[in-house]
C-alpha cells in the first residue's frame, strides 16, 4: 500500500485531526473533572477529620501569603 493510499485509509478510519484533537480534549476535560472532584472530597474529610491541625495549615498559607504581598507591594512602591 503506498503512504498517500495509506493516509487516506488512516483519514477513512480515524477522521480528521482536528476531530481526533477534539475527541482527546474531551477525554483530559473529564478526567481534570474527576480528579478534582476526588481531591476536594479527600480534602473535606481530612478537614473533618483533624480541624485543628487544617486550621493550623490554613492559618500558614494565609499568613505567608499575606506576607509574600507585603513584601512586594513595598519592594513594588519603592522601586517603581
Amino acid at each position: 500500500m503506498s503512504p498517500e493510499e495509506a493516509q487516506r485509509q488512516a483519514m477513512l478510519e480515524f477522521g480528521g485531526k482536528e476531530q481526533v484533537k477534539e475527541e482527546v480534549r474531551d477525554v483530559y476535560r473529564v478526567r481534570f473533572m474527576d480528579s478534582a472532584i476526588v481531591n476536594v472530597k479527600a480534602a473535606i474529610r481530612f478537614i473533618r477529620k483533624s480541624p485543628s491541625f487544617s486550621a493550623t495549615i490554613i492559618l500558614t498559607l494565609a499568613l505567608g501569603i499575606g506576607a509574600n504581598s507585603a513584601v512586594f507591594s513595598a519592594i513594588d512602591a519603592i522601586l517603581l
